[in-house]
């Protein structure tokens, strides 16, 4: 056990003789800690916080009251190997986030830096959350899924196992996506698109220029009744100089599982301007 002199740990606290705990960061009552887990300097654990298997956990990290990280995958086919989760730096995870270790040795649950999962979240094993994303109250992160930066899920949301959500994509509120979100966009009931995450653009530094370039991309892909072969095609030769479509392009061109499909036109400017 390695506990920096300046870490403090309740004394009702339970803490494996594997574990590693950075300066200044603090565990709560009752909270347990059960193998090689790292945690980094400046981080606060809640009470009755449980942390399972191989753990690295960077700076800078608050995790909230009944939470559990690192525990076995929920997967039926789950044979007992050793699970591993890697948080970066600056994340916040509120009050019971369950966030599952992976499935065989050698793959990793991955969550990056300066992500805010709140209440009652679910990231399943090998599933990877990128940086400063959203996670609302009781979205629902498959095995495998892949979440790209900024993007926000928002509440009861779910998404597939091994889908992806685009960078800076929105899924709304009780939405499924049983395909693949595309970057920027604003996906809502199951796999509709409804436009372009405007507000998400906007907050994220995007000048009013790019943000027009993305709505005509979307409108040839979506809007025009072409196929998405001939739509890319058409999305690259017009707007591929643009940096803020070649995300589109790369994401869509590598999509596993289909993107979101068509949404009624009476909603894409509804959606847009109400996105949050």
């Amino acid at each position: 056990m390695m506990i920096s002199s300046s870490a403090r740990i309740h004394p009702t606290a339970i803490i494996s003789d594997q574990t590693e705990i950075g300066d200044d960061s603090t565990v709560g009552p009752y909270t347990i800690i059960e193998g090689p887990v790292k945690i980094g300097p400046d981080c606060h654990i809640g009470p009755r916080v449980h942390m399972i298997g191989e753990i690295v956990m960077g700076k800078a990290n608050s995790v909230g009251t009944g939470t559990v990280l690192g525990a076995p995958p929920q997967h039926t086919g789950y044979k007992g190997d050793p699970t591993k989760l890697i948080i970066g730096e600056g994340n916040t995870i509120r009050e019971y986030v369950t966030v599952h270790g992976s499935y065989v040795a050698g793959g990793s649950t991955i969550i990056g830096n300066n992500n805010y999962l709140m209440v009652n979240c679910h990231l399943a094993h090998d599933a990877i959350l990128g940086n400063n994303c959203i996670l609302v109250n009781g979205a629902l992160i498959a095995g495998h899924a892949i979440i790209y930066d900024r993007a926000l899920i928002s509440g009861n949301a779910a998404i597939h196992q091994f889908g992806s959500v685009g960078k800076l994509a929105l899924l709304s509120g009780s939405a499924t996506a049983t395909k693949d979100v595309p970057p920027f966009s604003i996906t809502f009931d199951r796999n509709l698109f409804g436009g372009v995450n405007i507000v998400g653009m906007r907050r994220a530094g995007y000048d009013s220029k790019s943000i027009n370039i993305v709505r005509k991309a979307y409108q040839i892909l979506y809007s025009k009744g072409y196929t998405i072969k001939y739509a890319m095609a058409l999305i690259e030769q017009e707007l591929g100089e643009h940096e803020v479509i070649q995300d589109m392009i790369t994401f869509i061109k590598n999509s596993k599982r289909g993107i979101a499909g068509t949404a009624p036109r009476s909603t894409l400017t509804s959606n847009e301007n109400h996105a949050a």
